[in-house]
This record gives C-alpha cells, sequence and structure tokens, in this order.
C-alpha cells in the first residue's frame, strides 16, 4: 500500500501546513549539516570561510532525494549520501566542515526539529482551543 499525504510522516507532522515533502526533509538535513559547518568555523574548528560555503551549496533542490533514498537502503538512512554529496558540492578545505563530528541520528533529530518547529503555531492555535 502506497504511502500518501506527504510521506512517511506528512501525518505526524503536517498540521498546520508545517510541508514534510522528502524535498522539506532534505532541506532541513542541509540546513542541520549547514548549521553545522558555520558552528565548526566559529569555533575554530574549520577553515575561515567554510560556513558559507557549506550553506550557499545545501539547497534541496540542487540534490537527488530518490538517488539519495536508494543510497539510504546501504546505510539505513539518508545522511551518509547526502554528507557524501554535499563535500563534493563544496570547493576544496571547506568541504572538511561538512558533517564533521556528527552522527546520521544528529543530523535526523535536528532535520526533526527544524520541521517540528513550523508546527508550533498550529500547535499552540489547538492547545488554545483544547483550554
Amino acid at each position: 500500500m502506497p504511502i500518501q499525504n506527504g510521506g512517511l510522516f506528512g501525518g505526524v507532522f503536517a498540521r498546520g501546513g508545517a510541508d514534510t515533502s522528502d524535498t522539506a526533509w532534505l532541506q532541513a538535513m542541509l540546513d542541520a549539516e549547514a548549521g553545522l559547518a558555520r558552528a565548526l568555523e566559529r569555533a575554530g574548528l574549520a577553515p575561515a570561510g567554510s560556513g558559507k560555503a557549506v550553506t550557499a551549496v545545501a539547497k534541496a533542490e540542487d540534490f537527488d532525494a530518490a538517488e539519495l533514498g536508494e543510497l539510504a537502503a546501504l546505510t539505513g538512512n539518508p545522511v551518509p549520501g547526502l554528507a557524501r554529496e554535499l563535500a563534493r558540492k563544496v570547493d576544496g578545505p571547506p568541504a572538511r566542515a561538512v558533517h564533521r563530528g556528527a552522527t546520521s541520528q544528529d543530523i535526523l533529530d535536528t532535520a526533526a526539529m527544524l520541521l517540528a518547529r513550523q508546527a508550533i503555531d498550529a500547535t499552540k492555535a489547538d492547545l488554545a482551543v483544547a483550554a
């Protein structure tokens, strides 16, 4: 039976118009990786310009979600393939900042929270009605 209405997590996160599509998940994972690169740079653990370089190429529309999904079958989740592809898109030394010190679970958890954040207003409204 095919999954409808926003993919695997659509029914969980889609309240209030939060986008839980594959593209939204992909962008959230990329945002997590870009945020990590910026933090590493600020901490002096990545070359100067790493945060900007990773952020500049972390655009979901430039990645093939279906291909990453196929690669996920090899590793159990899409993050390893995503991190490799993202690092390939970053020129030079800043590529070393991609996924440095993170686990796949770190990236997935952060992406989930970025998506959940989109649903906060709808949740607050539901709570107000319930109260």
